[in-house]
């Protein structure tokens, strides 16, 4: 196979699609299929070993693409019968990097298709049909079991229910969570000992979040945020977790703005990340730092003759794509607006991180603007320089977190060179309240610390050799 260099944006997918350059010429960008009239948006998720791979549904296929150095395979996940078409899929893969690809088949039932070395295999879950439209489900993976667990919200008449399932050894458990009379699309994680993560907004109460207490439940609900309003199936949630703390993170769409919650120490704080009514719902993930990653595309009218005539592909508005990213893991630091593709029509858009990098992928127009013509995906130029060397998991991880008085701390590093390694500990305020210094051979190093008694609060652990940051997390103090 021959490779194909990633082009700058303005020479590659600009050229191909006559587009408009991001804002930012610190992102490049390459078009990884063709794609035609019947293809859902796009999703996307990274396996460990920093592989990127693409999924997409059309009207007769289901298809994966993942990237080689710098070339992008295809291979068919399923062909579709009976005339069933996705909106949306979902992406995700399990500890071993076995992929989970979720889609809406025939009828409405969710279809899931895994992949393990080398075939995908396909499983109808028993439960009631989808709603004919939006991006009504979500799909996660046990890290340590590689169960899938799906959640998606069903609607008849006036009445909307939340689902959950999780399957174990072959058999779908089910279970009903709520109900309600309107319900937006739920987003569903699990934490590192697999245990379902969920959230949602539902009219009148605000942004909810669930907890279970074992594999399939009970769940314990929180209100997260009672100032989100439900605006229909655009009010969506996206949920991560914080890959130190395991605390939840919620990028959602409240009306107008589009906010970003997260909880520490057990309260709740949110903050906007932009004040626009008419947007899709977000796309959240965390760095390996637990810094957040959010993109978004603003929706604007379309007048026949402007950007793209309404006769010719019957569409009343534009979608452009942005990606916000905020520098502090767990502080209240504004969010930056880091991409943006204005004047182009695109739909359905997912991103992923690996490391410290973002990827994002979208449904790309043809120069005429019309639907649809490519899948594109956009990376920036090189990826952030606080973790050199290998990007497959953090530079630097804690435990336990949160920390307890009399507690030591367990930090496993990665250094890439020989000798000392600086310890930092900073409050909220970038004060430094402790250090030590750790000496030892290149490769992953395992480092006891006893802190001294600290205020409970919020702190973060940084790790410097020869005057270069290789690693940063955050750490909870609690009495």
């Amino acid at each position: 196979m021959s490779a194909r260099p990633w082009i700058p944006l303005a020479l590659g997918v600009a050229a191909l699609l006559g587009a408009a350059v991001p804002a930012q010429s610190d992102f490049v960008g390459d078009t990884i299929t063709i794609v035609t009239t019947g293809t859902s948006a796009p999703a996307i998720t990274i396996t460990p070993d920093g592989t990127l791979h693409v999924g997409v549904s059309s009207s007769d296929a289901q298809r994966h693409f993942w990237r080689e150095g710098s070339t992008w395979q295809s291979e068919i996940i399923a062909t579709t019968s009976g005339g069933g078409s996705a909106a949306w899929v979902d992406f995700q893969n399990g500890p071993d990097g076995h992929l989970a690809f979720l889609r809406r088949g025939a009828g409405g039932h969710l279809i899931l298709h895994r992949r393990g070395a080398s075939t995908w295999d396909a499983d109808t879950i028993p439960a009631p049909i989808l709603p004919p439209q939006g991006p009504s489900y979500s799909i996660g993976v046990d890290p340590v079991t590689d169960d899938p667990v799906v959640s998606w919200i069903t609607s008849s008449g006036a009445l909307h229910r939340l689902w959950i399932a999780r399957r174990t050894a072959g058999v779908w458990t089910i279970v009903q969570l709520d109900s309600s009379s309107a319900m937006g699309p739920p987003s569903v994680a699990l934490s590192s000992t697999g245990q379902i993560r969920l959230a949602v907004i539902r009219p009148g109460t605000g942004l909810l979040y669930a907890e279970a207490e074992s594999e399939t439940g009970p769940f314990t609900w929180t209100v997260a945020d009672s100032t989100a309003s439900y605006g229909g199936i655009l009010s969506g949630t996206s949920l991560a977790l914080d890959p130190a703390s395991g605390e939840p993170r919620i990028a959602y769409k409240s009306y107008p703005p589009h906010k970003y919650a997260s909880r520490s120490g057990g309260l709740w704080t949110s903050q906007e990340i932009a004040d626009w009514s008419t947007a899709t719902p977000p796309c959240l993930d965390l760095d390996a730092l637990g810094r957040p990653w959010i993109a978004l595309m603003e929706i604007q009218p379309v007048l026949s003759g402007s950007f793209r005539s309404q006769q010719e592909c019957g569409g009343i508005s534009s979608k452009h794509p942005f990606v916000f990213h905020r520098e502090d893991a767990t502080g209240t630091e504004s969010f930056a607006e880091m991409l943006s593709v204005r004047g182009r029509e695109t739909y359905g858009h997912a991103l992923a991180t690996h490391g410290v990098q973002p990827h994002l992928v979208w449904r790309d127009s043809d120069a005429a603007g019309c639907l649809p013509a490519a899948i594109v995906h956009l990376e920036p130029v090189a990826p952030a320089a606080v973790v050199p060397g290998s990007l497959s998991a953090p530079a630097l991880r804690l435990r336990p977190n949160p920390l307890r008085p009399g507690d030591a701390l367990q930090i496993r590093l990665r250094a890439d060179q020989d000798g000392p390694v600086a310890l930092q500990l900073t409050d909220v305020a970038g004060r430094r309240v402790a250090h030590m210094e750790h000496d030892g051979a290149p490769g992953d190093r395992a480092i006891n610390w006893s802190i001294s008694a600290l205020p409970a609060g919020w702190y973060r652990v940084h790790a410097r050799q020869n005057g270069a940051v290789i690693g940063s997390a955050p750490l909870l103090l609690v009495d």
